[in-house]
């Protein structure tokens, strides 16, 4: 089944909730956002549902800072929003001792166009596909074209675990993953109430859609 992941969570509370609807991982945003937290928080946040995966959310930055961020939140998975290099990528790789993930904006303007994609796969755990805006990915609340992306996200699957992101909500999200397959969906304002604020049913709404699209 389509695995869930609930970003962008700012309360301990939502991260109970999340628990109890069967999410695997949970998200904090430790980068410019309405929906930041501070390192403690985000180990409050954490703490409060302790089997899920710790996910960190991170813009570039200083890798040594970004390193230090994830520590002391206890981030199990470092989630890379924007332009890192190969450099950075390779000195995260050596000096975090978890998970990758790599972000792959889909330009709602040229949905048919991924640029060169393949050195990420090979740099990171799993691939995020995330609507892009003038350039901004993450928070956009906007879903891409998940026909337009279907044979990237079928050869993203060859090398690299997929997660798909962008606009979901428990509406649409069953057409993205019957369409796409990913091995993971991720959601975070379309299950709020206000920016950061999680809405409790409609978390369990987005699970729900989750797994009755997951049934083969």
């Amino acid at each position: 089944m389509t695995r869930i992941k609930f970003c962008g969570i700012t309360r301990p509370e939502d991260a109970v909730v999340a628990g109890e609807v069967g999410a695997s991982h949970i998200g904090v945003v430790l980068a410019e956002s309405p929906r930041r937290v501070q390192t403690d928080r985000a180990s409050e946040i954490f703490a409060a549902s302790p089997t899920l995966r710790r996910v960190g959310v991170f813009r570039p930055g200083a890798v040594g800072e970004l390193l230090r961020d994830a520590s002391r939140a206890g981030v199990e998975i470092m989630q890379l929003h924007g332009k890192f290099s190969d450099g950075e990528l390779s000195e995260l790789r050596d000096s975090f001792d978890g998970e990758l993930w790599g972000v792959l904006p889909v330009d709602v303007a040229q949905p048919g166009d991924f640029g060169d994609w393949e050195p990420l796969a090979d740099a990171v755990d799993a691939i995020l596909l995330d609507t892009s805006i003038a350039g901004t990915s993450g928070g956009t609340g906007i879903p891409f074209d998940w026909h337009a992306a279907k044979s990237l996200a079928e050869a993203i699957k060859v090398r690299s675990e997929l997660i798909v992101a962008g606009g979901l909500d428990p509406g649409n999200v069953g057409g993205a993953v019957r369409i796409l397959a990913p091995m993971m969906v991720d959601v975070s304002s379309g299950v709020e109430s206000a920016p950061g604020i999680k809405d409790p049913g409609l978390m369990r709404a987005f699970a729900k859609a989750v797994r009755s699209a997951s049934i083969v």
